[in-house]
């Protein structure tokens, strides 16, 4: 079944031994709470955790030509508007030969290259908020982490909080280790000699450092 919203707040009474909701709306001060709690965005929380497959983006990325840099790096990329953390930049669309030298500033990234190409975790509603494409184990780590947060609202027991750390913990660890078997083999990069040897040319002074 696939997660919800609603799934998710029963999920988290569940564990502290409150009566599930029929909705996201009735009127009962457990889901109050919940709402205090959901307002916080614990699947963005989640999402920050770990580079989940199911939440990667990839992207070909222009410089802005609006900002030109005062000194350093000659180009500047905004940081797209879904965009969570970073799991790879290249200068590749194929991400073989990743981009080492590079800064992330406010709202941007900088590098001497004009066109780059991104893999991120995104909160999209069509990536990592996409309910549906969420595993059993990361709906449950979510619901874990609200359990927790509601068991203090609640009862204030830091007992029960514990248990509830040490799930939430559980589930992470087994969600990580499934969602890593969805990934391709990575091999190390090749030296820049060899790389040299294969493309006819040399890297620029100012280009990536690889290898």
């Amino acid at each position: 079944m696939t997660a919800s919203k609603l799934s998710l707040y029963n999920g988290a009474l569940r564990r502290v031994g409150e009566r599930k909701l029929s909705t996201v709306t009735d009127n009962v001060p457990s889901r109050y709470h919940l709402d205090t709690i959901w307002d916080e965005d614990p699947p963005l929380m989640m999402l920050e955790r770990y580079n989940w497959t199911f939440a990667q983006k990839a992207m070909e990325w222009n410089y802005n030509a609006a900002i030109e840099p005062d000194f350093g790096f000659q180009y500047a990329f905004d940081i797209p508007s879904d965009y969570v953390h970073l799991s790879q930049i290249s200068t590749d669309e194929y991400f073989s030969y990743p981009l080492r030298i590079y800064s992330k500033e406010a709202d941007y990234f900088f590098c001497d290259f004009q066109l780059i190409y991104l893999k991120y975790v995104s909160k999209d509603i069509a990536y990592g908020k996409d309910y549906s494409k969420w595993s059993t184990l990361f709906e449950q780590m979510t619901a874990a982490y609200m359990a927790q947060e509601l068991a203090y609202a609640l009862s204030k027991s830091k007992d029960l909080q514990e248990r509830l750390d040490k799930q939430m913990k559980e589930y992470q660890t087994q969600a990580r280790s499934m969602d890593g078997q969805e990934n391709p083999t990575r091999f190390l990069a090749q030296s820049s000699w060899a790389r040299s040897r294969r493309r006819g040319t040399g890297e620029s002074s100012r280009g990536p450092i690889f290898g």
